[in-house]
């Protein structure tokens, strides 16, 4: 019998006993338990920015650097990705957009080669993977 469950979130633990909520009976119970999932470190050659354009939504890993270029100028940002999990990786998927701030255009800029990057997944835990995006001024 299932009397409760203790879970462990990124640091934080959690014991719920289930005969202490109100509206569950414990005559029986299901319990699905999903598989582990992997977890990314991601880190980049830039320094971060002072502040963030606009926050993500909830599936999207977003972070800002800061870069300045001059017209014609080409920067790489190069991106490492290490499973700091349990689980391999075994899927990236890799989308820019355009974001208008003030009358300014952000993403129209970058470019990059997503292949050579999946060709060192699945990404096997304490593995590293490196991702280059290329930044250019028009």
């Amino acid at each position: 019998m299932v009397t409760g469950y203790h879970t462990s979130v990124f640091g934080v633990f959690s014991d719920c006993l289930l005969d202490k909520l109100p509206g569950i009976k414990t005559s029986g119970c299901t319990v699905e338990v999903i598989p582990s999932l992997p977890r990314l470190q991601i880190s980049t050659s830039l320094p971060r920015s002072a502040r963030t354009l606009q926050p993500s939504p909830g599936d999207e890993i977003t972070t800002s650097v800061s870069v300045q270029l001059y017209n014609g100028e080409t920067q790489p940002l190069v991106i490492k990705l290490e499973n700091i999990g349990t689980e391999p990786l075994e899927k990236l998927e890799v989308t820019s957009k355009m974001i208008n701030i003030k009358g300014k255009l952000f993403g129209d800029f970058l470019s990059w080669n997503l292949e050579d990057t999946l060709s060192q997944f699945p990404l096997k835990p304490g593995n590293v993977a490196v991702f280059t995006v290329y930044i250019k001024v028009k």
